[in-house]
């Protein structure tokens, strides 16, 4: 009834801002689902991403994520979901700083 799911990824990539060559990401993340019942799905995942920016100011962010959600089937082609997320951006330019708090309300459907 319950899956847990460890994931680790490092990718280089270019940046489309002006000056910067490019970044090197490092990312982790555990998933963790439960089916409380045939229909309903309970789902955590915890991620935190380090991007190290090549660029003048050498600059470092890290990203903290946290999601927390319910996944209830109403019919077989009908979804409910209701989420909760929570992200904290560190970077060592103070104004690429935040943090966020998002509720999703997701309704999902699949045509044959």
């Amino acid at each position: 009834y319950t899956s847990i799911k460890l994931g680790a990824i490092r990718e280089t990539q270019e940046s489309a801002q002006l000056d910067v060559g490019g970044f090197v990401s490092t990312s982790y993340t555990i998933n963790i689902s439960h089916n409380i019942t045939a229909r309903t799905n309970l789902s955590g995942v915890i991620t935190t991403n380090n991007d190290d920016i090549v660029s003048n100011n050498k600059r470092t962010d890290k990203t903290n994520t946290f999601k927390l959600g319910i996944k209830h089937s109403l019919r077989k082609w009908l979804d409910v979901s209701l989420n909760y997320k929570y992200q904290e951006k560190s970077s060592n330019l103070e104004v690429l700083n935040y943090n966020s708090n998002v509720v999703e309300l997701t309704f999902t459907t699949v045509f044959d």
